[in-house]
């Protein structure tokens, strides 16, 4: 069994929670002080004078003295740090046990979902109102907590904000019955289906056509789209730390990735806990769930992963795996952060489109490696006649492709990250080489 595919060991199976129904309820920075000294006219310059030539057998500045060599040897003391690498090792240190350390959380907490409250060392599933139908009847969020015994972050995740992306629903099911109420420091606050409208249909976006990812931090008198927002930001601002499952949209397929503004300490400390092989640094959409939970305070990873109206195990078990990690990596449970393969961060890509319509051919999946000028895909018409090569406008890793045989131009086909520095080592764990020397031809 692969690693990713082992139960953690600290995540304990719980009782099935009871399931209830809930109605909506109602210093300025520190300026420059530097000084600065003006020198008249009528002084002279200052001349810096030479430093004297170091000693002859002098110790050099930063190098131990003899007996703090002995001392050393002798196991009584560490070797001094040094340099700015490690004056920086140190402050992202600090900075993980100041996001994981459960004294700094305070008291145990009680969590509220619509009316009800959920006390430290209670799991509980709740049916939220959220919004009703053209009938009149109510449509109920389900949401679950975990508040565990102990102090620690309370952790927010959510899945299904478009209603057809269905990996992250198995993904948060899939956690919520290993988890335990009792040793967990902190708690988990899981939405494994916020769209509950669009999932009943089967589409991405609400009835009324718009996209609830595109409404936050929403608005509690707004359109049905804001008011929804508004009632997952009520569950997001309890938390800590949020992560938001996703899917590629219909039509398409993504390599399981997550995506974060690394510029936010926390928000990195999270990217590297969870452990993708593909980081994407970029600031989420303002009306995003990301962007406004960030715009909280909240640091928040989006996952993206395999394609809609799905459940892919692969794609849930890395999701399960990361999750889990980042869970042990605030110390929440008790286990090991597993090491992706591979890490790349990456701040740009590239969608390689269709220079013209017709009928299309791929040539390549997510998570392989393409080389400059290898063919991605072909297009034809449909005679199968005047094919046209598509190729890589450089060499990188696919993020993701179109599943539709279709084209017109412009559509986009292909979802590439660059690779320099780490193309031997992704190529050595995907099994990839160069292409063969000569022209390029199709492989019908």
């Amino acid at each position: 069994m692969p690693p990713q595919d082992r139960p953690d060991p600290s995540l304990r199976s719980a009782d099935a929670p009871r399931v209830e129904d809930s109605a909506t309820s109602g210093t300025a920075p520190r300026g420059d002080q530097r000084t600065s000294i003006r020198s008249g006219a009528h002084r002279k310059r200052a001349v810096p004078r030479k430093a004297a030539p170091p000693r002859r057998g002098a110790r050099k500045a930063g190098t131990p003295s003899r007996q703090q060599r002995a001392k050393r040897r002798a196991g009584s003391t560490k070797p001094p740090t040094k340099g700015r690498s490690s004056r920086r090792s140190a402050a992202r240190t600090r900075r993980l046990d100041t996001l994981s350390d459960p004294a700094l959380y305070g008291k145990l907490r009680t969590l509220t979902v619509g009316a009800h409250r959920i006390a430290p060392g209670q799991s509980r599933h709740v049916n939220l109102k959220v919004s009703e139908t053209m009938l009149g009847r109510a449509l109920h969020m389900p949401v679950t907590v975990v508040n565990g015994g102990q102090p620690g972050p309370t952790v927010f995740l959510a899945a299904a904000i478009h209603g057809d992306e269905l990996n992250g629903v198995q993904v948060i099911r899939t956690l919520i019955t290993r988890l335990s109420a009792a040793p967990l420091r902190g708690a988990v606050l899981a939405v494994p289906i916020v769209n509950v409208e669009g999932l009943l249909h089967g589409e991405r976006y609400l009835r009324d056509r718009r996209d609830l990812n595109r409404n936050f931090p929403g608005d509690p008198q707004g359109n049905l789209a804001e008011r929804l927002a508004a009632s997952v930001m009520d569950l997001v601002r309890q938390c800590d730390v949020a992560i938001d499952l996703h899917t590629a949209s219909i039509g398409r397929c993504n390599m399981s990735h997550v995506r974060g503004d690394l510029r936010q300490p926390d928000a990195r400390l999270l990217a590297k806990a969870f452990g993708a092989e593909v980081t994407i640094d970029r600031p989420g959409h303002g009306s995003s769930l990301r962007g406004a939970a960030s715009d909280a305070g909240i640091p928040t990873l989006t996952f993206e992963g395999g394609e809609a109206h799905r459940f892919e195990p692969q794609v849930v078990s890395t999701a399960v795996l990361g999750i889990s990690n980042v869970l042990t990596a605030l110390r929440m449970v008790d286990g090991v952060v597993i090491e992706p393969p591979f890490r790349i961060i990456v701040r740009q890509s590239l969608w390689v489109r269709a220079p013209k319509g017709g009928i299309l051919l791929m040539h390549v999946s997510p998570r392989e490696v393409v080389h400059q000028g290898q063919v991605i895909a072909v297009l034809s018409t449909p005679f199968g006649t005047e094919e046209e090569a598509i190729r890589a406008p450089f060499t990188g890793l696919v993020l993701g492709i179109t599943t539709s045989p279709l084209a017109h131009p412009g559509t986009p086909i292909c979802h590439m990250i660059k690779l320099e520095k780490t193309l031997a080592k992704v190529s050595r764990v995907l099994g990839s080489a160069p292409p063969p020397a000569g022209p390029m031809v199709s492989d019908r």
